[in-house]
C-alpha cells in the first residue's frame, strides 16, 4: 500500500502554497467549497505524480511484473487468429485503458489476413477481436471449422438479390463475429440499388439482408433468417411517373 503524500506544486513566491494551505484551513473549518479550490490547484501535479508511480502506464509503458508483454499479447492473438507469429508481416501494438482494465490494442497483418485485437493485459484473455481475409479462399476458424470464403459469401449474397455478377459495380466483404457466430459482411452496389448482407461464415446461409432502391426516400427491405429467407420488397415507381400520375 503506498502512503498518503501531500503533493504540493511549487508556484510563484509561494504563493500557491499559500492558497493551498488556506484551503486546507477552511475545509478543517467546515467550508465545503474548499474541496473544490484545492482540486483546482493541485490535480494536475497530483495526477503526474500518480502517472510516475504507475511508471506511465497511460503513456504506453507495462510493468513486466503486473502485466503480459507486447510479444506475448502478439504471440496469444496469433494463435487466436490461427496464424504463425513467423507469418505475420506488420504490427502495432496499443498498451491502453478501457472500462478501468489495461488492454493491448493489437493491429497485425498476414499474407492473406488483417487482425485487429483487444487482450486483458493482464491474463492474456481475447475481449474482442476482427478478422479480414485477404483473399477468397477459406479459412479456418478456432473451432476447426472451415469458412466458405469471401468469393462463396458474395457467390450466396448475389443469388439471393437474383443479381448478376456482371452488374455489379462495387463489392466489399469481411469476416466478422456477431453474437458469437463467424459471418461474411457483403457490401454491394447495382446501377440501382445498394445490398447489405451477412452471411454465415460456414453454411453461407442468409442471416440478414438490407436492400435500398437509390435516389428515393424509401424503397428498402430487410429481414434475418436462420436457413432460408424470404423477404418482402417494395418497388416505387418514381418521382417523374408519380408527377405525370399527379397532371393526368
Amino acid at each position: 500500500m503506498l502512503p498518503f503524500v501531500a503533493v504540493i506544486p511549487s508556484g510563484p513566491s509561494g504563493r500557491r502554497d499559500s492558497v493551498i494551505e488556506k484551503c486546507i484551513t477552511e475545509m478543517a473549518e467546515g467550508d465545503k467549497d474548499a474541496l473544490a479550490r484545492l482540486y483546482e490547484e493541485t490535480h494536475v501535479a497530483a495526477y503526474g505524480f500518480a502517472l510516475s508511480i504507475l511508471k506511465n502506464t497511460q503513456a504506453g509503458t507495462a510493468s513486466d511484473k503486473a502485466y503480459i508483454s507486447r510479444q506475448q499479447a502478439l504471440e496469444l492473438a496469433c494463435t487466436h487468429a490461427g496464424v504463425a507469429v513467423a507469418d505475420v508481416l506488420r504490427w502495432e501494438t496499443e498498451f491502453d485503458i478501457e472500462d478501468g482494465r489495461m488492454i493491448y490494442e493489437l493491429e497485425f497483418e498476414t499474407a492473406t489476413k488483417e487482425c485487429q485485437y483487444d487482450l486483458d493485459a493482464s491474463t492474456g484473455e481475447v475481449l474482442k477481436y476482427k478478422v479480414k481475409d485477404h483473399e477468397s479462399s477459406g479459412s479456418s476458424g478456432t473451432s476447426g471449422e472451415t469458412y466458405i470464403g469471401e468469393a462463396a459469401a458474395r457467390d450466396a449474397a448475389f443469388a439471393h438479390a437474383n443479381v448478376s455478377a456482371a452488374d455489379v459495380i462495387r463489392v466489399e466483404a469481411e469476416l466478422d463475429k456477431d453474437d458469437d457466430v463467424m459471418i461474411y459482411e457483403v457490401q454491394f452496389e447495382t446501377g440501382l440499388k445498394k445490398y447489405e448482407y451477412d452471411i454465415h461464415a460456414v453454411t453461407g446461409a442468409v442471416l440478414a439482408f438490407e436492400q435500398k432502391t437509390k435516389n428515393t426516400s424509401g424503397g428498402a427491405s430487410s429481414g434475418t433468417s436462420s436457413s432460408s429467407f424470404s423477404g418482402k420488397q417494395t418497388e416505387y415507381i418514381g418521382e417523374a411517373a408519380a408527377k405525370a400520375a399527379a397532371l393526368a
